[in-house]
């Protein structure tokens, strides 16, 4: 009866951690902070590099730095095969702050391919423009919206474009696409990629972020004291904003959310060892 009794107790742990990561794929991507290294980013053909840096950053205290570019196009590029597999059909969305030590513009662009052997190429159909000047919000419309990466049709306007992705991914990659005259460095912070059912990261941006001179060293703009938590009218300032689709309401990165997990898992797992020791007991009585 022992024997059986630790086996049930075993079961109902292994469910319970079941249920905590279950619970935990549910969150958006977090890790487009670059504060602890550059995670899954990596130079998409070799002729530049992306590095983590410290000298020019949105959020916190580092971003992510594309240098020494062989070509005016060269693009950094994410790998999110794992999140869209684990999200499935739906709309997905990606935002982020760019500077440069240039002027030039940049679009995330998403590729996919899948079971169904489609091959595509979805975004927002916008290069946005950015200089050395100002941290600029990316993947977003006039107000700050958020807008959902759509499939490119030329022939039709964006709004008609098919925005709905569908659910038998087999590989996804964001590359970060570069326009412009020139060779130079160009730094993003903050990147945002999520499926429509949850929430983006709600980083924090720093009271004093850093932007890159012409040729490139970082130089401090302290931020005027600003608590709205909602995205500027104009996305090219660096006022502390969040980014978010027009209706969703993001949850602080590494937040509430976490800790409400942990309870519920803790909860339903001490529920399940009472359920399994009442029962040991009735079968003894």
């Amino acid at each position: 009866m022992k024997k059986t009794i630790l086996v049930l107790l075993a079961l109902i742990i292994c469910a319970g951690m079941t249920l905590c990561v279950s619970a935990e794929t549910s969150s958006a991507i977090e890790d487009g902070d670059f504060e602890a290294s550059i995670g899954a980013v990596y130079a998409n053909d070799g002729t530049f590099e992306v590095v983590r840096t410290e000298d020019v950053y949105y959020g916190g205290n580092a971003s992510l730095l594309t240098t020494r570019r062989a070509n005016k196009w060269g693009a950094a590029a994410w790998n999110v095969t794992d999140y869209m597999q684990a999200k499935g059909e739906g709309k997905y969305y990606c935002t982020l702050y760019v500077t440069g030590n240039f002027s030039g513009s940049i679009r995330a662009t998403l590729h996919t391919n899948h079971a169904s052997g489609a091959d595509v190429y979805r975004n927002i159909a916008v290069m946005t423009p950015f200089t050395n000047e100002a941290w600029t919000y990316v993947g977003a419309d006039a107000e700050g919206n958020a807008l959902p990466m759509g499939a490119e049709n030329w022939n039709i306007d964006y709004s008609e474009w098919d925005k709905v992705i569908a659910g038998d991914v087999t590989n996804a990659v964001l590359y970060f696409w570069i326009e412009g005259d020139d060779f130079g460095d160009v730094y993003i912070d903050n990147i945002n990629f999520w499926h429509e059912s949850d929430t983006p990261v709600a980083y924090t941006a720093s009271e004093s972020p850093k932007l890159p001179a012409a040729g490139g060293a970082g130089e401090s703009v302290t931020l005027e004291e600003d608590t709205d938590d909602t995205a500027p009218a104009n996305p090219t300032t660096t006022e502390k904003n969040t980014q978010k689709p027009a209706d969703t309401t993001p949850a602080e990165k590494g937040s509430s959310n976490t800790g409400l997990i942990i309870v519920i898992c803790a909860a339903v797992i001490v529920v399940l060892a009472v359920v399994a020791i009442l029962v040991s007991k009735k079968k003894k009585t």
